[in-house]
């Protein structure tokens, strides 16, 4: 698409350096992503916690030269760039997105859904991948901005694309639906997930129902009478390609002994499948009664039966040998989802250098050189140091110069290869196709230990920072505490995560664990909750703000930093003692402690708190309240 394109898709005029039409390539809403800035249009979303247009200076000075924009911009300020000012940035992008997806007429799966959608789309594109060259959504990517992102990875070499939408009120499904425009759909299930966004069940599933008005057929299980009469009241029967366990569709299902039959007027088409529990099973189905429906043979697919797990098994951090730190993606490979595992692995802590190893991929319909090509251009965008190829595509593939390349024809002579090779405090992202049997490679590089070992799922840290996020006002900051090496989780690593989602404030015990963070690379701010003055200059060297809990630590710190006075105040947290009887000063000190902090204009009082004494017990919930009286008065 070019500059005019947009400008016909928006219908504001283009601002700025219009000497000639530029390519747009790629779209970018998070100026934290590494991507070839040539060809990438950065649209400043706005939200109640972030405005896009605050990191259009720093976009800019990395090379981006086009913007779509909610406010003015200074021609000076953006001398080569170009931009469109729209009256709303996210309906802007979606605009744009649904317009590129027009522009490809191969089949579209739409997946809706309480629950399953990933996993199904997940399971449905590998098992589609023997017949089609699939495009699909990266994770969980089914929002509102998480679609147009999707769907801007169509390219004309893909014959089917697979792609999640979820809401989480009324209204918002209208646009999902605008920018899919899905020939085929599925529906999972009708679950509780988002019941508050909503008056009642019916009018949640009405509101994902309509993702499906123009779509050919709808894959479902009828087993749930609100589900199969909703159905049956917006869809003809050729429409309908219902499902059942229990006999209450044309398409009859039976598992039995790990032997999955789908059966419809007569023909019987039978599977042998990996998985035994109920949830697997029908979301497995679901993607197997599509594809069946599409005329896709059950010798064509069960090959990839076997190979499918769960998603929640990607992306995950293990420690390697000679100090390497491992991402295994041994999962699948395709252009999207490496990108994905870039994105992953940029965010991790930096030790020394990146080191990919990399299969073939699996797509069709493009050329072996083109796809090489993007792989390249993917991993010099990341900050990739070494590329270890394998397979036959890498084998013949020669890189421009500036990456330390490798290949091999197979996993065997990479693994044959292996104690030659050296690995020393390197990130090592290991990202293949099943067909590849990369976990040899992963327990080849994987320190050899025994034990316990404690598994850290980012993801659902993740998910859980955005809960609490959602239940505050916009304008309260978040401080997320990573004492005791976060508490035994891996205080460097969930504090870099945490960094990357740009929370307010860090808070440790000690300042040692606070110097610890600095050193490697945070620089959020971070409280220290015990201080002392033995650690006043190591406080005070690596920016750490202490909290202040009684006027012997509070004077004694004031008289250090007189001592090393700067221009700017040194910033300080006070606690305030409500109830919990460990350590801060009372409400009625809090004249004198007045009276103190006006005395040493060297310091910046950022937060005064208390510690809640049984916040997590409901039975204590009439202290609790009392105790924020008391900090609240003070």
């Amino acid at each position: 698409m070019t500059t005019q394109d947009l400008t016909t898709v928006f219908q504001v005029p283009v601002q700025g350096l219009i000497s000639q039409p530029l390519e747009i390539r790629r779209w970018m809403i998070d100026s934290r992503e590494q991507v070839p800035t040539e060809g990438t249009v950065f649209f400043a979303l706005v939200g109640d916690r972030h405005n896009g247009h605050a990191y259009l200076a720093d976009l800019y000075a990395r090379g981006i030269r086009a913007f779509v924009v909610g406010q003015p911009l200074a021609q000076a300020e953006f001398p080569e760039a170009v931009w469109w000012q729209v009256p709303d940035t996210r309906h802007a992008l979606q605009l744009l997105a649904g317009t590129y997806r027009s522009q490809f007429h191969y089949p579209v799966v739409g997946i809706t859904g309480s629950n399953g959608k990933t996993i199904v789309k997940e399971w449905l594109s590998q098992l589609a991948g023997s017949a089609y060259a699939v495009v699909k959504s990266p994770k969980s990517y089914n929002s509102q901005v998480g679609v147009p992102l999707s769907l801007a990875q169509m390219r004309p070499w893909h014959t089917l694309g697979i792609f999640e939408a979820g809401i989480s009120q009324p209204g918002e499904m209208e646009a999902l639906a605008a920018m899919i425009q899905p020939t085929y759909g599925i529906f999972t299930t009708l679950g509780t997930a988002h019941d508050e966004g909503f008056d009642s069940r019916e009018q949640k599933l009405a509101e994902k129902l309509k993702l499906f008005g123009s779509a050919k057929a709808v894959v479902y299980c009828a087993d749930d009478p609100l589900i199969k009469e909703a159905m049956e009241s917006r869809l003809e029967p050729e429409q309908r390609w219902a499902w059942s366990w229990q006999d209450a569709a044309e398409i009859q299902v039976r598992h039995n002994n790990g032997q999955l039959t789908i059966a419809q007027a007569g023909d019987t088409a039978t599977f042998q499948v990996p998985f035994q529990d109920p949830v697997s099973l029908e979301n497995l189905t679901q993607a197997l009664v599509l594809l069946t429906q599409l005329g896709v043979v059950p010798k064509v697919l069960q090959p990839g039966l076997s190979l499918l797990r769960p998603p929640g098994m990607r992306l995950s951090l293990k420690d390697g040998i000679h100090n390497c730190r491992l991402i295994d993606d041994t999962y699948n490979n395709d252009l999207a989802g490496l990108e994905v595992a870039l994105h992953f692995m940029d965010r991790q802590p930096q030790r020394g250098g990146k080191t990919v190893i990399l299969s073939d991929m699996s797509e069709t319909g493009r050329s072996a050189q083109s796809q090489m090509t993007s792989i390249e251009a993917a991993l010099a965008a990341q900050g990739v140091q070494r590329w270890i190829g394998v397979g036959p595509a890498h084998a013949d593939y020669q890189p421009a110069a500036g990456l330390d390349y490798v290949a091999y024809a197979s996993t065997e002579e990479l693994l044959a290869a292996l104690p030659r090779l050296v690995f020393q405090e390197e990130l090592i992202l290991i990202k293949g196709g099943r067909s590849f049997a990369f976990e040899q490679i992963v327990q080849a590089l994987q320190q050899k230990v025994h034990g316990t070992v404690l598994e850290v799922n980012l993801e659902a840290l993740t998910h859980n920072l955005n809960v609490y996020r959602s239940r505050l006002q916009p304008e309260t900051k978040l401080m997320v505490m990573v004492k005791a090496l976060a508490y035994g989780s891996g205080s460097e690593e969930i504090a870099h995560l945490l960094q990357f989602h740009r929370v307010d404030y860090l808070a440790v015990a000690y300042a040692d664990e606070g110097v610890y963070l600095r050193e490697r690379g945070i620089t959020l701010p971070i409280m220290v909750m015990n201080p002392s003055p033995d650690s006043f200059a190591k406080l005070h060297q690596h920016q750490l703000e202490p909290e202040l809990y009684s006027f012997r630590i509070l004077r004694g710190y004031a008289e250090y930093v007189r001592d090393h006075a700067e221009e700017v105040a040194s910033p300080i947290h006070l606690k305030i003692d409500t109830g919990m009887r460990r350590l801060g000063f009372e409400p009625q000190e809090v004249p004198a402690l007045l009276e103190v902090l006006a005395e040493y204009p060297e310091l910046r009082v950022v937060s005064a708190f208390s510690h809640l004494a049984g916040a997590d017990e409901s039975r204590h919930a009439d202290f609790s309240r009392r105790q924020a009286e008391r900090v609240s008065a003070a």
